[in-house]
C-alpha cells in the first residue's frame, strides 16, 4: 500500500511541475508579445483598415502579389471579364530574367485560375495580358 501512495504522490508532483512549466512558458510568450506589440491605437487602426478592405485589397496585400501590384491588379481585372474557359497570354519584356518570367507567370496563373496562362516575350514596357483568340 505505501508503494501505491508514493506512485500517486509522484504523479501528482509531475502534474504540478508540468503545469508550472506550462504556465512559465505561456507567461514568457505573453511577455514577449506585450514588448513587441504595437500600441493599442495603432493595432486598432490596422484592424479597422483590414476589416474595411474588400477581398481584392486583402489579396493584393499578400507579399507574393504586392511584389508586382500592377500585374496582380491587371490579372484580377482581366479575370472578371473573361470566361473560365478562355486562355490568357502574358507578354513580358525581352531580356527579362527566367526567374522573373516564371514568377510573373505563376502570379498571373494563380489569379486567373482556372484559365491557362501562356508566356512570351516582346517589345512591351512592363507586361501585357490579353485573352488568347481561338481558345476553346
Amino acid at each position: 500500500m505505501p508503494l501505491r501512495g508514493r506512485a500517486a504522490s509522484g504523479a501528482g508532483h509531475r502534474r504540478v511541475a508540468a503545469s508550472l512549466l506550462l504556465a512559465a512558458g505561456l507567461g514568457a510568450l505573453a511577455a514577449q508579445a506585450v514588448w513587441r506589440a504595437l500600441p493599442l491605437p495603432a493595432s486598432l487602426s490596422a484592424a479597422r483598415r483590414f476589416w474595411a478592405a474588400n477581398q481584392t485589397t486583402r489579396l493584393l496585400n499578400v507579399p507574393f502579389f504586392s511584389a508586382d501590384r500592377e500585374l496582380s491588379a491587371a490579372a484580377l481585372r482581366l479575370g472578371r471579364t473573361l470566361g473560365p474557359e478562355e486562355d490568357v497570354l502574358l507578354v513580358l519584356p525581352r531580356g527579362a530574367p527566367p526567374e522573373a518570367v516564371e514568377e510573373s507567370r505563376r502570379r498571373a496563373a494563380y489569379l486567373l485560375a482556372p484559365r491557362r496562362v501562356a508566356v512570351s516575350t516582346g517589345d512591351v514596357p512592363a507586361f501585357r495580358l490579353s485573352p488568347v483568340r481561338g481558345s476553346p
